[in-house]
């Protein structure tokens, strides 16, 4: 029980301390027919709070808002594939892919994508989520920027109905 209770501890501070400004949709998908609501803290993106709804068990479609800006996302799962496309209404375009394994209740993803506006960056990600009961999961990832050189991170919570 005791071993039981400090891996869990953790791997969620594992899944907290990594985060992605890149990701805004959580790695953990909705089943079809159902809504995932979820906000999350990024650096150096801000707060961002979302909402989807899925379409298929592979397919989610939503939408995303910041302070400065919103957008539109879609989310296939390809198991063990998570492909992201995001578009910011201002003009940027995000796409990445992961590799996830699954580890009921805990997702983890490698991967990458780039992120398109003025220019383009790619960038690597890294990427985690915790399931705490049916309904609620934790997620984050961190990106690491290939050019210029710089490490975003993101956290959040998201919510199933």
């Amino acid at each position: 029980m005791k071993r039981t209770i400090i891996s869990l501890v953790l791997v969620t501070a594992l899944v907290l301390g990594i985060g992605s400004a890149a990701l805004a949709a959580p790695v953990m998908v909705p089943e079809e027919g159902q809504f995932v609501i979820f906000g999350d803290y990024g650096f150096p993106m801000g707060l961002q709070i979302g909402a989807g709804y899925g379409i298929t068990d592979n397919l989610t479609i939503g939408g995303f808002y910041s302070y400065a800006w919103f957008g539109a996302y879609a989310t296939l799962t390809l198991d063990p594939f998570v492909l992201n496309a995001e578009y910011a209404f201002l003009g940027l375009l995000n796409v990445s892919a992961l590799y996830t394994f699954d580890l009921d209740p805990f997702t983890l993803g490698l991967g990458g994508g780039f992120l398109v506006g003025p220019g383009t960056i790619g960038y690597i990600e890294a990427a985690a989520s915790i399931k705490l009961g049916d309904n609620f999961a934790i997620y984050g990832a961190v990106d690491y920027l290939v050019l210029p050189s710089v490490f975003t991170f993101d956290v959040g919570l998201s919510l199933t109905l």
